[in-house]
């Protein structure tokens, strides 16, 4: 059996965790396209992580291995195209 295809996913900050589960969701749908075989091995690296999410992500994905720096009762939730990237690193989406 071939090793597993290590595959790590990184969010500034993990709020209500609606973006990581549309990423784990879409690597794995990706993966089985690529080869139904496919071993894959998920890392969700954050800095932040809200309590809800870290109670609740580890658990509907009992396979995936999440690591934060902390994890806080904060939450934000943008709006519109506004996102916790932008605002801690000026980061923007950029399109061809």
């Amino acid at each position: 059996p071939s090793k597993p295809v290590k595959i790590i996913i990184a969010d500034s900050v993990v709020n209500s965790g609606s973006s990581i589960r549309r990423a784990i969701s879409y690597i794995r749908k990706v993966a089985h396209e690529i080869n139904p075989g496919l071993q894959i091995a998920l890392f969700v690296l954050s800095g932040v992580m809200q309590e809800g999410a870290a109670e609740i992500l580890p658990r509907q994905f009992p396979r995936v291995r999440f690591i934060t720096v902390r994890v806080s009762s904060n939450q934000y939730t943008g709006r519109g195209a506004i996102d916790t990237g932008n605002r801690l690193f000026g980061t923007t989406l950029v399109k061809d």
